[in-house]
C-alpha cells in the first residue's frame, strides 16, 4: 500500500506559479498596449513643430475662454468680453454656445449703444445660427441687420444652407460688388459654384481669394479641398497639411480642423488606418469638442 505524500511543506505560490506568471505576463502586455495607445506619440505627431504649435494655440484658446468666462461671472454685462467669447466659441467649433453669447452681447449693447459693436454682435449671432442649421431664426435676424458686405455674405451662406446654389452665387456676387477682394465671399462663391458643378468657376474664385490674401488659411484650405476633387490626392494632401499648419500657427482652429477632417477622410478612404489614426488624434487635440473630431477618433479606435 502506497503511503500518502505530504505536500504541506511546499509553499502554495510554487504550486500555482504558472497561474501567477501567466497573470503577470498578461498584465504587462495590457499595460504596454495602454501606454502605446494613449501615451506614446504615434507617427511623430508630437515631433512635428507645426502641429505642436497648433495644439499650443488650441490650449491658449481654451485658456482664454476660461478667463473670459471668469471675468464675465464678475461682470455679466461686459458686452465687449461677451462678444469676444462668442467669436472665440465660433472659431472653436461651438456655434450653439456662440449664438447664446452673441445674443447676450446684443442685449447688453442695446442698452447703451447701437454702434459698430452692436452690428458685429448681430453678424456673429447670425453666423452662429447658420452654423447650427437654424435657417428660420437666422433669416429672421438677418433681415434686421444693416446692409453691409458681411450681411450680404451671410445671405449667401443662408442660401447654401437651404441648398439654393443659384441664389447663393447671386448673394455672394452681391457682396463682392461692394468689396471685390472680400475673401470669405470669394470662398463662399467658390463653394456654391462647386456644388453647382462648375469646378472651373470654383477654381477661379479660389485663385482670386489667394491673390487677394496670399496668407489666408481659409483660401489655402479651400484650394486643398478643391484639389481632392479635381487633382491627385497626394497634391491635395500636401496643400491641406500646409494649410493646417498655417491656420494653426495663427490660432484659426476651425480652419485647421477643417483641413485635418479632409486629410483624415482621405486616409480612411485609402485604407491607411495608421495615418487616419494620427489625423483623428490631431483633430481631438485641436478641437476636442468638435463632433467631426469625435466621430473620426471613434472610427479609428474601432478599426485599429
Amino acid at each position: 500500500m502506497a503511503l500518502p505524500i505530504d505536500t504541506t511543506h511546499i509553499p502554495s505560490w510554487r504550486r500555482w506559479r504558472w497561474v501567477v506568471w501567466t497573470a503577470l505576463g498578461l498584465a504587462v502586455v495590457l499595460a504596454a498596449a495602454l501606454v502605446w495607445k494613449f501615451v506614446i506619440p504615434r507617427d511623430g505627431v508630437k515631433e512635428d513643430p507645426a502641429i505642436t504649435e497648433a495644439v499650443a494655440q488650441a490650449r491658449a484658446s481654451r485658456e482664454a475662454g476660461i478667463e473670459l468666462e471668469q471675468q464675465l461671472r464678475k461682470n455679466p454685462n461686459d458686452a465687449v468680453r461677451r462678444l469676444a467669447l462668442a467669436r472665440l466659441l465660433l472659431d472653436r467649433g461651438d456655434p450653439f454656445a456662440a449664438a447664446v453669447e452673441a445674443q447676450k452681447a446684443q442685449k447688453a449693447l442695446s442698452a447703451r449703444t447701437t454702434g459698430a459693436a452692436a452690428a458685429e454682435a448681430g453678424i456673429v449671432r447670425v453666423h452662429a445660427l447658420i452654423r447650427t442649421a437654424n435657417a428660420a431664426q437666422a433669416a429672421t435676424e438677418l433681415a434686421t441687420l444693416a446692409d453691409s458686405v458681411e450681411s450680404r455674405r451671410l445671405r449667401g451662406e443662408l442660401s447654401m444652407l437651404k441648398g439654393d446654389w443659384v441664389a447663393a452665387q447671386r448673394d455672394f456676387r452681391s457682396a463682392l460688388s461692394m468689396s471685390p477682394g472680400h475673401v470669405p465671399s470669394l470662398l463662399g462663391l467658390a463653394e456654391a459654384q462647386e456644388r453647382s458643378g462648375d469646378g472651373a468657376g470654383a477654381k477661379t474664385s479660389i485663385d482670386q481669394a489667394v491673390q487677394a490674401d496670399a496668407r489666408s488659411p481659409e483660401a489655402r484650405v479651400a484650394l486643398g479641398i478643391w484639389q481632392t476633387y479635381h487633382l491627385d490626392r497626394r497634391i491635395a494632401r500636401a496643400t491641406l497639411r500646409d494649410a493646417a499648419r498655417q491656420a494653426g500657427s495663427v490660432g484659426k482652429l476651425q480652419q485647421a480642423g477643417a483641413a485635418w477632417v479632409v486629410i483624415t477622410d482621405m486616409d480612411f478612404a485609402a485604407g491607411d488606418l495608421k495615418a487616419a489614426d494620427v489625423g483623428a488624434g490631431v483633430l481631438m487635440r485641436l478641437l476636442p469638442g468638435m463632433e467631426a473630431a469625435e466621430v473620426r477618433r471613434a472610427r479609428a479606435d474601432l478599426l485599429l
